[in-house]
């Protein structure tokens, strides 16, 4: 379905700012001074920086493995 030629809305939580999305979207603005305040903001960023963002992800999402990354 399209709204004026534009993929239409399917869902949006009531409370984004209450995601762990949103707590990760806040670290990388935090972390990096960046001006993003939404998802698409981020996917581009991450899109333009994808080193920075897995190695957030990875920290952030505290995974464990038998040793750490060496390159992303």
């Amino acid at each position: 379905m399209t709204v004026n030629g534009h993929p239409a809305e399917l869902w949006r939580h009531p409370d984004p700012q209450s995601t762990s999305m949103f707590a990760f979207l806040d670290h990388v603005r935090n972390k990096y001074q960046l001006e993003i305040d939404d998802y698409p903001g981020l996917y581009q960023w991450s899109t333009q920086n994808p080193s920075e963002f897995w190695g957030e992800v990875w920290r952030f999402c505290g995974i464990k493995a038998s040793k750490p990354y060496s390159q992303v």
